[in-house]
């Protein structure tokens, strides 16, 4: 399997941060960070280092290289509610047609996926075998056998009990670089271990599920209701690429397929990170159509579609895209990278946030997810 890329971003929280209580905290670091560049008699952006040592042999460990959503929540605001309707809907129906698009040319993919599924014999509808009259089928669950081994295996290597997370610090080591190694070493391992216990348990399914879909995905996000940091496993056939993609991070556009529920959609509402739009909920409502590969999956978890809609479940496109926008003041036009947020019962616009660091003039595009491949090929 080859090494996932692992993406690195400080600060980039796109929705949920702008309380009062964290914007307070916020200016009050900048205040302190301000006194001490006026007592050195430091210009602002003076301070690029982490650790800068003074004559007396003392040092100022500067924690502010670059600006959070909680220093600037304004860059970091939903634009869908100062865009006018028009451009909005405009957006919209551009991106649904070309998510139709996408959806045509990674057909083959999610069949892929799905024949996968069936000849693990889980589901109890394994392709081929015999077919005529009083015939009977055996299944071997050699492929079932194969992709616990795989996970195990794995999980070894990805998952140690003790974290994941090594240093590695880049030119002549000191004392300090070494202190400061060692407590974000331990801190990201915390994180892994403890803060965000979901980890192990999403990546033991990604691991499972691996050697079956060819690729699968891991998604970060930042969740304002538990104070932390979340991730959750996207299956392949819920990422949808162009055509033309020859690499997942470097594509014109990635589209995640969401299906939520009406909770979860009102929740994301109240957070602020949707428009609040006129949609209501009917159990009368049509489900929303499945991959061949979530169907597969269905049998082997031995669950059927209800007949009606009661918990509200409905389609939402979060797509990682660049755009020219000449209605954002800060790209004036350029290419940039956003994420742009469309619910599909309504073809409305819910969100959309830039998609790049505060002052970061060449607008480098921030990851949320890690691809995880399991033979890297030709191709994204």
């Amino acid at each position: 399997m080859a090494n996932p890329i692992l993406p690195v971003q400080s600060g980039a929280n796109l929705p949920g941060l702008e309380t009062e209580e964290n914007i307070q905290k916020a200016m009050a670091q900048d205040a302190e960070m301000d006194y001490y560049e006026d007592a050195l008699g430091l210009e602002p952006g003076d301070v690029e280092e982490e650790i800068v040592e003074l004559e007396d042999g003392s040092v100022i460990v500067n924690y502010q290289e670059k600006q959070s959503p909680r220093k600037n929540p304004e860059f970091y605001e939903n634009l869908a509610e100062s865009f006018d309707e028009g451009t909005l809907q405009a957006l919209a129906t551009e991106y649904l047609d070309l998510i139709d698009a996408d959806k045509e040319s990674r057909s083959q993919r999610d069949k892929q996926y799905e024949e996968g599924l069936r000849r693990t014999g889980l589901g109890k509808d394994a392709p081929g075998g015999a077919t005529f009259d009083g015939a009977s089928k055996v299944v071997h669950p050699v492929m079932a056998e194969a992709c616990v081994d795989f996970a195990a295996s794995t999980a070894k290597e990805l998952l140690p009990p003790d974290g994941l997370v090594k240093s590695n610090i880049k030119g002549e080591a000191d004392r300090i670089k070494e202190e400061t190694a060692d407590r974000k070493v331990n801190f990201l391992n915390w994180q892994l271990t403890e803060q965000v216990p979901e980890y192990r348990d999403e990546m033991e399914q990604l691991l499972t599920q691996l050697p079956l879909g060819g690729s699968q995905f891991l998604k970060w996000r930042w969740d304002e209701e538990q104070k932390r940091p979340i991730c959750e496993w996207v299956a392949i056939d819920n990422i949808l690429l162009p055509y033309a993609s020859t690499n997942f991070y470097t594509a014109q556009r990635v589209t995640e397929v969401q299906d939520i529920t009406e909770d979860t959609f009102l929740q994301r509402v109240e957070a602020g990170i949707y428009l609040d739009i006129d949609s209501e909920y009917s159990s009368d409502a049509p489900l929303n159509d499945q991959t061949r590969s979530e169907k597969a999956n269905n049998k082997i978890e031995g669950k059927d579609m209800p007949s009606k809609n009661i918990d509200g479940l409905r389609r939402v496109y979060e797509i990682t895209c660049f755009m020219r926008l000449d209605e954002d003041d800060q790209t004036q036009g350029q290419r940039a990278p956003y994420i742009l947020m469309i619910d599909e019962t309504t073809s409305k616009v819910l969100g959309l946030y830039r998609n790049w660091e505060a002052n970061d003039e060449k607008f480098e595009k921030l990851d949320w997810y890690v691809e995880f491949k399991f033979i890297p090929w030709r191709g994204a």
